[in-house]
């Protein structure tokens, strides 16, 4: 009997988590995801709150070569809210793909509720270096 009931109360637990799981749903879509150095990167942070409560999401990354400004995104009862963000590079960054951890933490909880890691394809600035021509005189 009380086997049975450890059972129900994990079964039971385990069906809130799921359904709380689904009471916001997150995406970060790339606008702009391909670069010259020097150029800035645009995403599209989309929250679905399908609650019936107003919650504020924290958007962040830790990187350093990155300038990733820290949005504070108030999302509304059973709305999707849109945010736009720009990342920019600090220093000159390599060709190449490049990986950002992007963090959504919930304001209430101070809980990480959502991590991804989002690809920049910085360019090669080659075409515009190979038009340079130096000239030496003595």
């Amino acid at each position: 009997m009380k086997k049975n009931i450890v059972i129900l109360l994990l079964v039971l637990l385990l069906s809130l988590a799921v359904a709380s799981a689904a009471d916001y749903e997150y995406e970060i879509i790339p606008v702009k995801d391909s670069i010259e150095s020097g150029e800035n990167a645009q995403f599209v942070i989309s929250i679905t709150n399908n609650r019936k409560v107003i919650r504020e999401f924290k958007v962040y990354s830790a990187e350093v070569e990155w300038d990733v400004p820290t949005e504070i995104i108030k999302a509304y009862p059973e709305t999707d809210t849109v945010t736009k963000l720009t990342i920019s590079p600090l220093k000159y960054v390599q060709p190449g793909m490049k990986g950002i951890k992007m963090n959504i933490k919930d304001q209430k909880t101070e809980e990480i509720v959502y991590s991804e890691v989002i690809e920049i394809n910085v360019k090669s600035g080659i075409e515009a270096v190979s038009s340079y021509r130096a000239s030496v005189r003595m």
